[in-house]
């Protein structure tokens, strides 16, 4: 990739993209040849939206898209293969526009300390790694496991950005802390949710008294 390609940033060319649609939606595999250049990490990306997107059932669509894209960067392919009938899927662009929006200022953040680093995690051993916690995170992602999907996704989200900016460090980094740590908070707030409803429940109680 040249040097000139990665002056531009992830949420610039997301917004030229954008800019370039002329029609209300998009088809995947219009998305896919797009970004060929940035491949794997847009596809992930664009993959990741309805984790953020309150749809019921979208996601255990996407979740085993996003495994089968880990799945061939496991087996070496250098840019991502969408079967047919997903490149047929559409997205609507208000909703990548709501994407950006509500995502853009981490985004940025992200962009901010982005650059590229560690190379070698994005050649053969390091990308199969990848590729593996791409097929985990797709696969949890499309189990219906309450309140997880924004968990699911902003992990997903940080693996979409290390690959696009080619950022060796914020890639480990969603390996072994962004992941461990996300669901863990995720695991504290469900259960201080519990605790909460507990105590609701043991209130009515009382006064029921």
């Amino acid at each position: 990739m040249s040097d000139a390609a990665h002056s531009i940033r992830t949420t610039e060319m997301i917004r030229q993209m954008l800019d370039s649609i002329a029609s209300d939606r998009i088809t995947l595999g219009e998305l896919v040849d797009r970004f060929n250049r940035r491949g794997f990490g847009f596809v992930l990306l664009f993959l990741s939206l309805p984790a953020f997107i309150p749809i019921p059932g979208v996601a255990g669509v996407t979740g085993p898209l996003i495994a089968i894209l880990g799945v061939q960067m496991i087996i070496g392919l250098r840019h991502p293969w969408v079967p047919a009938f997903a490149r047929r899927k559409t997205l609507a662009k208000s909703s990548i526009e709501s994407f950006t929006r509500r995502m853009g200022r981490p985004l940025k953040v992200m962009e901010r300390f982005c650059q590229p680093r560690l190379p070698w995690l994005f050649d053969n051993a390091g990308n199969r790694a990848t590729g593996v916690m791409v097929v985990l995170y797709g696969l949890l992602l499309s189990l219906p496991i309450p309140f997880t999907n924004y968990l699911f996704g902003l992990i997903l989200l940080a693996m979409a950005i290390a690959l696009i900016e080619r950022d060796g460090m914020l890639l480990v980094s969603s390996w072994f802390v962004i992941g461990p740590l996300v669901m863990a908070v995720g695991v504290l707030l469900r259960n201080l949710r519990a605790w909460r409803l507990k105590r609701r429940r043991a209130a009515r109680g009382m006064n029921g008294h």
